[in-house]
């Protein structure tokens, strides 16, 4: 009786163990192919973008700051063989505004304000055709929403996270000239075990309309460009869908002028499909990102076994 004992709370210590492992894994995807722009760093929980900064650094990307209301993230779960098969819309985090420094730092706010480190939060993901529905504030669990941003699918595995009406004294105070720093983020505190990349950051005016987008890297991009396929700027369909129109019309006159040629004529192979903007990262560098949870799991495994052994070997001498 006492073996099973010990063995039911060696069980239960490694799979508390294991799913402790499970929980701290990252959730933004760090290995990404490519040089980041200045500025620009992605840790375990974040992806960081300084627009200006007044130091050494001597950062400047030219946005009018004083124009600055939001910004939209568009987010998808690393395809890499793991990520997908696993995902469980376990994240949640905030899109973060952070600015001071300078003289900014001499100057008294009216309202007292700190503008440091002013977030807009959100939990999970509402989709409903992976039967995924761990936002709260969509999910039916609340009747006001918890949160002030919720992610809105896109594209397969592909969301976007919007928060507006950031308030800053460059707007505010019209303080524009005296930053010493101004800083946008996009931090996470999920609890998946999926991997997720940054597809794109837009700055959005009071207005809604993009100012400036930058890609994971952190590179300035044109906002029409699609950040997924068949998407333009903030999920906008209506030009692909317009496209799609015009390119099905030719196709069917193609299939008729085709019909007419020659039987015996051997099919052409078709072009590769062009890759999804969400494959900024290789297969292996994401699998490689998922080791720590995987040998994690492997050591739990082995401290099982060892401790079960053990025990066996104590009770042996026991009886004898």
């Amino acid at each position: 009786m006492k073996l099973k004992k010990i063995f039911a709370g060696v069980v239960a210590a490694s799979m508390a163990a294991t799913m402790t492992i499970a929980a701290n894994a990252t959730c933004i995807n760090k290995d990404v192919s490519g040089e980041f722009a200045p500025g620009v760093t992605i840790d375990n929980s974040r992806w960081f973008l300084k627009l200006h900064v007044d130091d050494t650094e001597a950062i400047d990307r030219g946005v009018d700051l004083s124009k600055l209301d939001g910004a939209r993230f568009t987010i998808s779960v690393c395809d890499d063989g793991i990520s997908r098969e696993s995902w469980d819309g376990g994240i949640g985090g905030a899109i973060i505004f952070s600015c001071g420094g300078g003289g900014l730092e001499n100057v008294e706010i009216a309202d007292g304000y700190d503008y440091n480190w002013v977030s807009q939060g959100f939990w999970g993901v509402t989709d409903p055709e992976l039967e995924i529905m761990t936002d709260p504030n969509t999910n039916g669990e609340k009747a006001e929403p918890v949160n002030p941003v919720s992610a809105t699918k896109i594209a397969d595995y592909t969301y976007q996270l919007e928060a507006t009406g950031f308030r800053n004294p460059y707007v505010t105070e019209g303080l524009t000239e005296d930053v010493g720093y101004f800083q946008i983020a996009l931090d996470d505190w999920g609890n998946s075990i999926s991997l997720y990349d940054v597809l794109r950051c837009e700055l959005l005016d009071a207005d809604g309309n993009v100012i400036v987008a930058y890609d994971t890297l952190g590179n300035e991009v044109d906002p029409d460009t699609p950040v997924v396929e068949g998407m333009t700027s903030g999920g906008d369909t209506s030009k692909e869908e317009s496209s799609a129109a015009e390119e099905s019309s030719a196709a069917e006159e193609s299939s008729v002028e085709e019909s007419s040629a020659e039987e015996s004529s051997a099919p052409e192979s078709s072009a590769p499909a062009t890759e999804a903007a969400s494959s900024t990262t290789s297969a292996a560098a994401n699998s490689g990102d998922n080791t720590g949870l995987i040998v994690g799991i492997v050591i739990a495994a082995v401290v099982v076994v060892i401790v079960i052994v053990a025990v066996v070997v104590v009770m042996k001498k026991k009886k004898a």
